[in-house]
């Protein structure tokens, strides 16, 4: 039976145009229920197509004829020769369709220009008093329903028309095209893919281009949240569906939304994945810090008389540089200044507590106080640039033996070196020189190195010291031991800059070496 082949034909057609970017098929009846339960009412089939602005209505049908030796494929189009968009473009169509079908084996009849309805009524006229189009889905397509429903073609809400005979199914040739479940998916094909090469439709993965995000790395403290936002494009409706997938679930989450959580300190990347097309993706760098400030270490030794300088490190490391308020516990045992230098006045113990002023943050160390004699604390550091506890004018790549051979201490303390990296052969900047009392086996003394331009620590001067520059001047990630931003500060003008940035690049292309502070 013809209405149950055309509606194979249908089904199948619409599986595989709605596989396409943005396409909707809607079908008039499925069989079962048509519209106006009238399934002779094809006014009411084609204003289901005007009344979702639909770019094309396709009537399938299978022919037949009394003279059974006749086989072949038909499309008819309006006669309108004066509407481009209704003919000739619809003309267009036919002919990929028949093509398509010729292919299959079905001969072509070819395109057929649909006679003129011969009733004089007004409802068979269009608007112009010319004859309407005979077949009523071509008709009403363009003129509206036989009630007045909708407007003429000329106020543009026409819905272009083809109506396929695929072949006759009392032909004994062309039946073979219709006996079997895959020659009626074939057929679908024929008509799917000639619509699909004339409005030149593409696949979901073909339109989607790029996700733009509107970060590309995020800065969190732990537990707190940011939402990320995405677009797909190029930005047009729908397919813009996306997925959200975090490496680390233990350091960020992400929902659906975009939202994405800091769960604990470390880092990880948050992936966001077109949906249509799983090959375009963004990720974005997520850097999740506490806030702090902590002493380098727990307890440090002084010798009554002397001086030195407190080192802390604070994050989150994207902060400026904190409001630091120092307190001694006993300033008659020793003393500290707001840079937190510290000066032992006699033998004993203090706590120095160092508050970020403005977070209410703390942190405390023990100071022990010695009592030793000038001759047994004799220390002397030649060539090198000593100032309180920091050893500078040491250029890159100095051998760890070179510069001990230059320090001279008495014969009850002995030198011990700690550097940035296991098994490092240079003296790198926060490399510690660490002098200590033999009898007692107290360390005295702690010197820190600084090289400038060697920030990493490593002894070199190298594409990753400015790296550290740059993500420290964009404010991706702040330098902030105390240290490293001295050697980052190569053009000694109190601040981090594009032009120590240039220095280090300019060191590393032998353009101009930096000079040895």
């Amino acid at each position: 039976v013809e209405k149950n082949i055309t509606l194979k034909i249908a089904n199948y057609l619409k599986v595989q145009l709605e596989q396409y970017y943005n396409v909707k098929v809607i079908l008039t009846h499925d069989g079962v229920n048509f519209p106006n339960n009238d399934a002779g009412d094809l006014a009411a089939r084609a204003m289901i197509a005007r009344n979702n602005n639909a770019d094309l209505y396709v009537s399938l049908h299978i022919n037949d004829n009394n003279n059974t030796s006749i086989n072949g494929a038909n499309v008819y189009v309006t006669y309108r020769e004066d509407l481009d968009k209704y003919k000739f473009e619809m003309t267009n169509l036919a002919n990929k369709i028949l093509k398509n079908l010729n292919n299959l084996g079905i001969k072509n009849l070819g395109v057929i220009n649909n006679q003129k309805c011969n009733d004089r009524e007004p409802k068979y006229q269009y608007f112009d008093g010319a004859q309407a189009d005979y077949y009523g889905d071509i008709r009403y397509c363009m003129k509206g329903d036989s009630d007045g429903y909708g407007d003429d073609f000329r106020d543009g809400s026409g819905v272009p028309a083809v109506l396929i005979e695929h072949c006759f199914m009392n032909n004994s040739y062309d039946v073979q095209f219709l006996d079997s479940e895959e020659d009626l998916k074939r057929l679908a094909k024929a008509d799917g893919d000639a619509i699909i090469e004339f409005f030149g439709l593409k696949l979901p993965q073909e339109v989607v281009t790029d996700i733009q995000v509107d970060k590309e790395s995020v800065n969190l403290i732990e537990g707190k949240s940011v939402k990320v936002n995405a677009t797909i494009e190029p930005a047009t409706d729908g397919n813009k569906a996306v997925k959200w997938l975090s490496s680390n679930d233990k350091v960020a989450n992400v929902d659906q939304n975009g939202n994405i959580t800091a769960i604990g300190i470390g880092t990880a990347e948050i992936t966001v994945t077109s949906e249509v097309n799983k090959n375009i993706s963004k990720t974005i760098a997520v850097n999740v810090e506490k806030e702090e400030v902590k002493f380098e270490k727990e307890t440090q030794n002084i010798i009554v008389g002397k001086t030195s300088t407190l080192f802390t490190k604070f994050s989150p490391s994207w902060e400026k540089t904190p409001n630091l308020v120092w307190k001694t516990s006993d300033e008659e045992i020793v003393d500290v200044t707001n840079n937190g230098i510290i000066t032992a006045k006699k033998e004993g113990k203090a706590t120095i507590t160092v508050t970020w002023k403005d977070k209410e943050l703390s942190d405390s160390i023990e100071i022990n106080v010695i009592e030793l004699n000038e001759e047994d604390t004799k220390i002397e550091i030649k060539e090198y640039k000593v100032k309180g506890n920091t050893i500078s004018k040491i250029g890159p790549k100095v051998k760890i033996e070179d510069l001990l051979k230059n320090i001279e201490v008495s014969d009850n303390l002995i030198i011990s070196v700690e550097t940035p990296n296991e098994n490092q052969e240079y003296i790198g900047t926060n490399t510690k020189i660490i002098i200590s009392e033999k009898t007692k086996q107290i360390q005295i003394e702690e010197y820190n190195c600084l090289i400038y331009g060697d920030i990493n620590g490593d002894g070199k001067i190298s594409s990753l010291d400015y790296t550290l520059i740059k993500n420290d001047i964009m404010e991706v990630k702040k330098i902030t031991d105390e240290t490293m931003k001295l050697s980052a500060d190569v053009n000694g003008d109190g601040k981090i800059s594009s032009l120590d940035y240039t220095l280090i690049k300019n060191d590393i292309m032998d353009i101009k070496k930096i000079e040895v502070q």
